[in-house]
């Protein structure tokens, strides 16, 4: 079996969804239902979240660009360029706006429609995953989907536009940091024709730690997700099949790791087993402080092949809630119930668009009840004032929306 399609991080995972023409969704196909949009025309949007003060904050993967470019694992290439970005969505009077308010951070995608692999120019994008707002300090953790060896020298090749030696910026596979006042005055310097260079730097490399301990299968990298908790900031890399946290000095350190388990293989015949990833993609702290973990699972993606996972303080799992379908994200409600997203509830690799949903999860565990379906690549879940807020659309340029769902 063709390994990266088995790993399948988060973009990629979705990107293999694709084969049956998943980029290629209308706008119009996202959303059904009488939801709310709050914001509109995101690229690629993933996880978010709620600041202290009641803003909410969208992670955009970008929409790539033209070179250096890195071998794509669902065909042709990812390219680079600045696209990545952080929005912002705020109510004012009544009225939702949105603005960028962190750009500039990388991301690759395709740089053409890749038709065999259902993926359309600057779909499926790999970059900014999450977005944590402590104050006006920002952490975005950065994907990057592939071996750490990718960010050296000469490990790229040339895109279309590129002169210079093909090095991936070293800032995919970490967490980066800065202040959202100092970077509006970036924009607004921009704005001004003022040549400056974005304010964020890297804050913890979660590639480079594991390229040094790859615990599980082959070195890949791509953080997922991102957790503050006091000072500390807990990732889950779903290239990696780990959890890892990163203290304010940006050391990173193993707290879980997830081996492989067998699964029947698709098309072969009934006992023939394949080795199928873990895949981590986001953790959600419960009411008691443990960790709770997402699966989504990599390929063949099956129906029902998802659980979610509780860590004890010595990083051990317990299965918490079992069934689900390739789960994007978690975040728990004030009375302990979790709500969990599923970006295909019939599978990834079942063709066609990922069509999923947000279901519940009572607390203490138990079956899982659908709280909103149909929706079209639904990714990230936030909570807030009795509703849920969740980003669709999550592997197109430009058409990424964040819906806003009534739980009461």
């Amino acid at each position: 079996m063709h390994r990266p399609r088995r790993r399948a991080t988060l973009a990629t995972a979705a990107a293999a969804a694709l084969l049956g023409g998943l980029a290629a969704a209308p706008a119009s196909a996202q959303s059904p239902g009488p939801y709310p949009v709050v914001a509109s025309g995101l690229n690629n949007p993933r996880h978010l979240g709620f600041s202290a003060n009641g803003d909410l904050f969208v992670a955009e993967s970008g929409v790539g660009g033209d070179g250096p470019c890195i071998d794509s694992p669902e065909g042709g290439k990812a390219c680079y360029v600045t696209t990545g970005s952080t929005t912002e969505i705020t109510r004012w009077r009544g009225e939702w706006r949105q603005q960028r308010v962190v750009t500039g951070l990388p991301s690759l995608a395709a740089p053409v429609d890749v038709p065999d692999a259902g993926l359309v120019k600057g779909g499926s994008a790999i970059g900014p995953s999450d977005v944590d707002v402590t104050g006006r300090r920002f952490v975005v953790s950065v994907g990057l989907g592939a071996n750490p060896s990718v960010r050296d020298e000469g490990q790229a090749t040339a895109g279309p536009s590129s002169i210079e030696p093909a090095t991936l910026p070293q800032a995919f596979g970490t967490l980066v940091t800065g202040m959202l006042d100092r970077h509006k005055a970036f924009l607004d310097a921009v704005e001004q024709g003022t040549d400056l260079s974005p304010d964020w730097h890297v804050f913890a490399d979660i590639a480079a730690h594991e390229a040094q301990t790859n615990p599980i299968d082959d070195p890949d990298s791509n953080p997922a997700s991102v957790l503050r908790i006091g000072s500390r900031y807990i990732v889950a890399d779903a290239g990696g099949n780990t959890i890892v946290r990163a203290n304010r000095s940006g050391d990173v350190t193993t707290i879980a790791a997830f081996p492989d388990t067998m699964v029947q293989a698709p098309g072969a015949p009934a006992g023939t087993l394949m080795p199928m990833q873990f895949v981590p993609t986001s953790v959600a702290r419960g009411p008691d402080g443990d960790l709770f973990v997402s699966q989504l699972t990599g390929f063949p993606f099956p129906k029902g092949g998802s659980t979610i996972w509780r860590l004890d303080r010595a990083g051990h799992p317990t299965a918490y809630a079992t069934g689900l379908t390739n789960v994007t994200d978690l975040a728990f409600a004030p009375d302990g119930s979790l709500y969990a997203v599923e970006i295909s509830t019939e599978g990834l690799a079942s063709g066609g668009p990922p069509i999923g949903a947000l279901v519940r999860i009572p607390a203490g565990g138990g079956t899982a009840t659908v709280v909103a379906g149909g929706l079209f690549a639904p990714y990230g879940v936030a909570l807030r004032g009795g509703a849920a807020y969740v980003t669709t659309g999550s592997v197109l340029p430009g058409a990424g929306e964040v819906i806003r769902i009534p739980l009461r």
